[in-house]
């Protein structure tokens, strides 16, 4: 099954470490989820700016952190770190916003981009979930990763990223940030 193309897409996944990725194409059936292939990976907004194609637009999924609980009770986190979170979502999501390429940029709650990708994603442990866009990827895709030389858990914000850019594809329209 192939999918038209609706644009470009980067994917960023925020917090104290943020991780990026970029994605393009139709959408084909893999072996988890539909998606299109992932064209640049990076660990700072400056080295995705430095790999994305100059005059191209793009639409930007951020994971918003904005409303609601964040996380279970099961896995209790500070109120610090939940605002340091919010802040860096908040600050990813307004640099994007006012860059010239940038087609919209929509907040995707957690839940609501595992859920769009595979059912119930929204429910699955972080880990498995990343296990399961890893697998997704195509071999070319993957070297893109294993080049960062990351550690795990910076693994995960890029596999994160990269399951934001293919959640976006899926969704209908979400509704964009403001530009102001």
């Amino acid at each position: 099954m192939i999918t038209a193309p609706r644009t470009f897409i980067i994917g960023i996944d925020p917090g104290l470490r943020p991780g990026y990725a970029a994605t393009s194409g139709p959408l084909r059936v893999r072996k988890h989820f539909q998606a299109s292939e992932v064209v640049a990976v990076a660990e700072s907004w400056r080295g995705m700016l430095d790999q994305i194609a100059i005059g191209r637009k793009y639409r930007i999924a951020v994971e918003g952190q904005f409303s609601g609980r964040i996380y279970s009770k099961s896995d209790p986190v500070s109120a610090e770190s939940i605002i340091k979170l919010a802040f860096s979502a908040g600050y990813q999501a307004a640099q994007a916003t006012h860059a010239d390429y940038c087609l919209g940029c929509y907040p995707l709650q957690p839940s609501e981009w595992k859920d769009a990708l595979y059912r119930e994603g929204g429910r699955t442990r972080k880990d498995v979930f990343c296990n399961r866009i890893r697998d997704a990827l195509l071999p070319h895709e993957a070297a893109k990763i294993q080049a960062l030389d990351l550690t795990p858990k910076r693994e995960m914000d890029i596999l994160d990223a990269i399951g934001l850019a293919w959640a976006l594809a899926l969704l209908p329209e979400p509704k964009p940030f403001a530009r102001h």
